[in-house]
């Protein structure tokens, strides 16, 4: 994603498909860079997802605070649900994950994080709520030991983005317009059936913005 963001910042690129915060990242190094549309979340029914920690209950982790002690896996600092959010709420429960945590790792993807935790890599990890449904209904990570033990405010979906310096308003408007209008079914730019898109703007992610202004300087090693 650092890749995609230098992309975009240095105008090589005029769309991209961007994380909440990989947005964000990107608009902080250009200020041309704006949502065009959000993707319809499937579960939700929503333009908007959560982020959870998934524990595994034989560990005796019931809470954040069971944490302690135990070994811990985020997806990628440059990730909402697997990084910004789970830190957040580490923070306002006096959590420190380098003093805290026993081992701290980086899986790199959600699918790795629940990799890390079904073989028992790590105890606990963050990833989106609605990737660990769909693990559970694969028959992965079963519900008799692994459980969610803490849930995000809604995050707003993955953005496509588009340079607005570099296009008409008149052609920026056809594009979200075609979009828009796409039938569901289609193969959505991430892989998975899409269930249609919705307008985005700057302004939703104010709330992921505010959180991220507050966690620019937090750097957590691997450890």
């Amino acid at each position: 994603m650092r890749q995609t963001v230098d992309l975009l910042a240095k105008e090589k690129v005029e769309m991209a498909y961007l994380g909440a915060l990989t947005y964000l990242k990107a608009r902080d190094r250009n200020p041309n860079i704006e949502p065009l549309v959000l993707p319809i979340e499937q579960t939700t029914g929503r333009p908007w997802y959560s982020g959870v920690i998934i524990a595994n209950s034989k560990r005796g982790i019931n809470s954040l605070q069971d944490l302690k002690g135990k070994r811990f896996a985020f997806v990628s600092p440059s990730s909402t649900s697997g990084f910004l959010m789970p830190m957040n709420a580490f923070i306002q429960q006096g959590i420190d994950p380098t003093r805290d945590f026993t081992r701290i790792r980086y899986s790199g993807s959600h699918d790795k994080a629940e990799t890390d935790l079904e073989t028992d890599v790590v105890d606990a990890i963050a990833t989106e709520k609605a990737i660990f449904v769909q693990s559970q209904r694969e028959g992965k990570l079963k519900s008799s030991q692994y459980k969610i033990i803490w849930e995000s405010e809604p995050i707003p979906t993955t953005p496509i983005v588009i340079n607005t310096k570099k296009f008409s308003p008149s052609v920026i408007n056809q594009l979200k317009r075609a979009l828009i209008d796409a039938p569901e079914g289609l193969v959505d730019v991430n892989g998975s059936n899409s269930h249609g898109y919705t307008l985005g703007k700057d302004a939703d992610f104010e709330q992921i913005r505010q959180i991220y202004t507050r966690l620019k300087s937090v750097v957590v090693a691997a450890k």
